[in-house]
């Protein structure tokens, strides 16, 4: 298993939007954004890239 990187933002998404569990969206050290569905067992699933060139932002909210 490989480490996760380091996150510098996280932002959760609330339940309700055809997602079948609360989940994450997170930014990596490269400014790339990942969202992490809830499996609605207390975990996540896999990430999946959504977005890239988020470096140069301080916070997400």
């Amino acid at each position: 298993m490989s480490a996760l990187p380091v996150v510098p933002a996280a932002v959760t998404l609330a339940s309700g939007s055809g997602m079948p569990a609360a989940g994450i969206v997170v930014r990596d050290t490269n400014g790339s954004l990942y969202r992490n569905d809830g499996d609605g067992k207390g975990s996540f699933g896999a990430r999946t890239r959504i977005a890239t060139g988020w470096g140069g932002y301080r916070a997400l909210s």
